[in-house]
C-alpha cells in the first residue's frame, strides 16, 4: 500500500521532482520502481503536463514497457489500486519517511557487513556518522554548526555586506544600499501610483546584474494581465516607448532573449497558482534568485485565522522566510486611504496589518503622489535596516526624494 500511495502522490510534478531524490530502488518493489521510472520518462515526453492524465499514462506505459502476459496482469492491478486510493499529504510524509529510513538501514547493515567481512576499511564508528546524516534529513536533530553563527566579525562582515542588487533607481542605492539573500523589501503606494512601473523598472536592471537564468527571478503577479505586465518589463529594459516596440517587434524581441532571456519569469495569471501552498512547491523546483509579490496581501493562505490582520501577519513572515531560503522577496503592498496625495508615506499607512507588515519588513520603501504634477513622485525610506552598499550615506538612511516617473518609457528618474 506504501507504493501505491507513493506512485498516485507523485503523479503531481512538482512533487515527482522534489522527492524522487529520496527514493532508491533497493527501498521500493521492482514494480515500483519501473512505475517511477516510467513517471520521469512520461514527465519529459510531455513537458507541459503538470500532472499525470492517467488515462494518458496507463496508455503510454503498456506502449513502452516490454511485458510478458503475467506482468501485463500485475501492472493491471496496480492502476487499479491507484485510482481507488485517497493519498493525503500527511500519509505520503510518512510513506515518504519510510523510504528515506528503509535507504539509511541499508547503509547500516552494507556498512556492518563491509567491516565483517573485511572488505571495507572502515570502522563502526561510521555508523554513528549514517545515523546523523539520517537523524538530520528527516528533522529531528540538527549539529552545533547549522545551530549557531560562527563568533567572528569577518564572518558576520563579509555574510551581510556580500554582492546584492544595486537599484537602477540611485537614490535607494545611496539610503538602502544593495539587496541581498535574506532581506524583505515592501514597496506601498496608493493606487494608480506607478507601482507596476517600478517594479518594472528595477528588475529589469536586476536582472541585467545575473550572469544566466538558471536561477530566475520569480515576479508573482496579482494585479494587471501578465502579458500587459510582460509588455511593461520589456518596456522598461529598453527604456522606450510602446510605439517604438511594435515598430521594430522583431528587432526587440531578439535582443530581449539575447539580453534578458529567461532571467524575469513572470507567473501567468491563469495557472491558479495563487496559494502559499503551490507557491512554496513552485520556487522549491525553479530555486529563484529574487522574488517579487505584485501583491503579497492578495496571495492565498492562513485562511483558518480569525481576523485578517493576523492572516497577513502570517503571509508576512512566509514571505521573510523565503528571503532567508531563496534570495531578496519585495513584496508590493497598497497604502491606506489616510497616504491619498501624501507626499512621504509613513509605514503607519500601510493598509492591514500595519504592525506585522513593518515588523517582518527589512526595508520599506513608500511612493508619494503629487496632486499638482501628475508625473511627480516621493519616495521615502521609513525603514530600512538593510546593511548599506559601496555608496550609501548613512544620512540618507531613512531618505526622502523627488523623482520623476516617466510611464510612457516603463522608468522611474532620479536626480542622483
Amino acid at each position: 500500500m506504501h507504493d501505491i500511495i507513493l506512485i498516485k502522490k507523485l503523479s503531481d510534478k512538482k512533487l515527482f521532482n522534489r522527492l524522487m531524490p529520496y527514493i532508491k530502488e533497493h527501498s521500493v518493489s521492482k514494480e515500483t520502481w519501473k512505475f517511477l521510472n516510467t513517471l520521469r520518462n512520461y514527465f519529459k515526453s510531455y513537458p507541459d503536463n503538470d500532472a499525470v492524465i492517467w488515462s494518458e499514462f496507463k496508455v503510454f506505459f503498456f506502449a513502452v514497457s516490454k511485458l510478458k502476459p503475467d506482468e501485463h496482469v500485475i501492472y493491471e492491478a496496480y492502476f487499479k489500486r491507484i485510482e481507488e486510493v485517497d493519498a493525503d499529504s500527511e500519509v505520503v510524509e510518512d510513506v515518504l519517511k519510510n523510504y528515506i529510513t528503509r535507504d539509511y538501514a541499508t547503509q547500516v547493515m552494507n556498512k556492518a557487513l563491509n567491516i565483517l567481512n573485511e572488505t571495507d576499511e572502515g570502522v563502526i564508528e561510521d555508523v554513528e556518522t549514517i545515523l546523523a546524516q539520517y537523524k538530520k534529513e528527516i528533522g529531528c536533530a540538527v549539529t552545533k554548526d547549522d545551530l549557531f553563527v560562527p563568533a567572528s566579525l569577518k564572518s558576520a562582515i563579509a555574510e551581510c555586506s556580500s554582492a546584492g542588487f544595486t537599484w537602477r533607481l540611485n537614490e535607494l542605492n545611496k539610503s538602502a544600499g544593495p539587496l541581498r539573500i535574506g532581506d524583505f523589501a515592501v514597496v506601498a503606494a496608493r493606487p494608480e501610483t506607478g507601482k507596476t512601473t517600478f517594479i518594472a523598472s528595477e528588475l529589469t536592471h536586476f536582472a541585467t546584474q545575473l550572469k544566466d537564468d538558471i536561477r530566475p527571478i520569480v515576479w508573482v503577479n496579482n494585479e494587471e494581465r501578465s502579458s500587459k505586465v510582460m509588455s511593461r518589463v520589456i518596456q522598461a529594459h529598453f527604456g522606450t516607448t510602446l510605439s517604438d516596440l511594435l515598430t521594430h517587434e522583431d528587432e526587440y524581441d531578439k535582443r530581449y532573449a539575447a539580453e534578458i532571456g529567461n532571467r524575469i519569469r513572470i507567473i501567468n495569471d491563469d495557472m491558479g497558482l495563487n496559494s502559499v501552498k503551490k507557491l512554496s512547491a513552485l520556487f522549491d523546483e525553479c530555486n529563484p534568485v529574487l522574488i517579487v509579490f505584485d501583491q503579497l496581501d492578495k496571495v492565498h493562505g492562513f485562511t483558518r485565522e480569525a481576523r485578517d490582520d493576523i492572516r497577513l501577519g502570517k503571509l508576512y513572515e512566509w514571505a521573510r522566510d523565503l528571503a532567508k531560503k531563496f534570495g531578496p522577496v519585495i513584496a508590493v503592498s497598497q497604502a491606506s486611504e489616510q497616504a491619498d496625495y501624501v507626499n512621504y508615506i509613513p509605514m503607519a499607512m500601510l493598509r492591514g496589518s500595519k504592525t506585522d507588515k513593518a515588523g517582518e519588513a527589512d526595508l520599506i520603501v513608500t511612493i508619494g503622489k503629487d496632486r499638482e504634477d501628475e508625473y511627480k513622485r516621493y519616495i521615502h525610506v521609513p525603514k530600512n535596516k538593510l546593511w548599506g552598499g559601496p555608496v550609501s550615506k548613512e544620512e540618507l538612511r531613512h531618505g526622502k526624494f523627488e523623482v520623476t516617473i516617466k510611464p510612457e518609457i516603463a522608468r522611474y528618474i532620479g536626480v542622483y
